[in-house]
């Protein structure tokens, strides 16, 4: 009398969004060994400044700037005033 339902997608519609979101985490992986693989080209200062991006992303502490010299700085602060 009633006829069932073929269900040959058996994970429906809503499946679409969970694998784009799959998608762009893989997208995101494969652009970061790219970026590491690529840094073997880097100068020096590109190289610390990624890998204190990597530590800041990770949850550490950044790194601090340098201060400039008080007998550098002095004449600079003159100046402002």
């Amino acid at each position: 009398m009633y006829k069932k339902k073929k269900q040959d997608d058996k994970c429906g519609p809503s499946r679409g969004p969970i694998e784009l979101e799959e998608q762009d985490l893989n997208i995101r992986k494969i652009v970061e060994e790219i970026v590491i693989l690529g840094s073997s080209h880097m100068t020096w200062k590109n190289r610390k400044d990624m890998e204190n991006m990597k530590i800041v992303s990770l949850g550490g502490k950044p790194a601090k700037k340098q201060r400039l010299p008080l007998g550098v700085a002095g004449p600079m602060m003159k100046k402002q005033k």
